[in-house]
């Protein structure tokens, strides 16, 4: 396990490493110390819940996937540990994990680093965590995400971004009114609720989930026993069974 500062100084970046080369490697990086946690893990293949928890209550274990931690320590301040993507090819996320000391087993902190892929390996992970602490946890967060955008290079935090003028007028998303199941009568009748209440919008996203991207039954081969089945369908077949899809 390797460390090193930040450009800036004011953070952590830890690194792990792994005598053979892998695809996938699990660490763990000591017992988890704090009055209490917020944790953002995946809950699907697209989305992060977050959960909140106190080390050491049995059933407060940090959730398998988590992407963001943040801890208020003993002493009321704060630490932040953000996981990263190491040289752009693997993703290192945080999880419940087990350590062995003197013959015992404890819980612990863990991290995962895997690229997803048998065939893409490597030994070394010099940028897997970015570890911070502060007083004020807005301002440790704003100064995480926007040092974990620039080491894993393929974000840029909102701060930076400029907000669409769109973004001052109130749109109507159809998805938690309808889900899946949008037609036109159900828009109708969405926009007129809106209005008779005194809110009418200024625009409409209509979304009816996911695109299905697997080939339509009547389009298949005429001989063919198994339906072709895309990257996302095969992915969004895996989350549904609580599985997860490389």
């Amino acid at each position: 396990m390797t460390s090193r500062c930040s450009d800036d100084g004011t953070a952590l970046i830890l690194g792990i490493s792994s005598s053979t080369p892998t695809s996938s490697l699990d660490v763990a990086l000591g017992t988890l110390t704090a009055r209490r946690y917020l944790a953002l893990g995946r809950t699907s293949l697209w989305w992060m819940s977050p959960y909140w928890g106190c080390p050491g209550n049995t059933d407060d274990a940090v959730p398998a996937e988590t992407q963001f931690l943040l801890l208020q320590l003993e002493d009321g301040s704060c630490a932040l540990l953000l996981p990263l993507l190491d040289s752009g090819k693997f993703r290192a996320t945080l999880r419940n994990s087990t350590q062995h000391t003197n013959s015992k087993s404890t819980a612990a902190l863990g991290m995962r680093v895997e690229s997803g892929a048998a065939t893409i390996t490597a030994t070394d992970f010099s940028s897997a965590l970015y570890i911070a602490a502060g007083i004020d946890p807005y301002e440790l967060i704003a100064r995480g995400v926007a040092a974990a955008a620039s080491l894993s290079g393929t974000a840029k935090p909102r701060t930076s971004k400029s907000v669409p003028p769109i973004a001052d007028k109130f749109l109507w998303c159809t998805w938690d009114a309808y889900y899946s199941t949008i037609s036109a009568e159900g828009v109708k009748l969405g926009l007129a609720a809106l209005v008779a209440g005194g809110t009418p919008p200024k625009g409409v996203i209509i979304d009816d989930g996911w695109q299905v991207t697997d080939v339509d039954p009547m389009y298949r081969r005429e001989k063919e026993q198994y339906p072709l089945l895309s990257r996302t369908a095969a992915a969004t077949a895996a989350a549904d069974r609580g599985g997860r899809f490389d």
